[in-house]
């Protein structure tokens, strides 16, 4: 990697040791980063140049089961997919 990619990181928390030590590595290439992450307030957030937020829902509130929503996440994605697809056809 260098300093011609776009490196995109997703995470629910953005407090990963690990994305950390991935990111430093990406800088020292001149990699650009976009973080998308659940929270607003987060170490990987701090240190990507752009972020994304998402939000997730729990959908079942009276069984208080763990059944998460991802729409959003799913929509943001989708939308970033669409744009680079359509700046690469437009490109060539």
């Amino acid at each position: 990697m260098n300093e011609n990619d776009l490196v995109f990181i997703i995470s629910q928390i953005g407090e990963t040791k690990e994305l950390k030590n991935a990111l430093q590595t990406l800088k020292v290439r001149g990699s650009q980063t976009v973080s998308i992450t659940n929270l607003t307030n987060n170490e990987l957030a701090k240190l990507t140049r752009w972020n994304f937020y998402y939000k997730n829902s729990n959908i079942d509130q009276e069984t208080k089961m763990n059944r998460s929503s991802f729409l959003t996440l799913h929509l943001l994605l989708h939308m970033i997919f669409d744009s680079f697809t359509a700046y690469k056809f437009k490109k060539s």
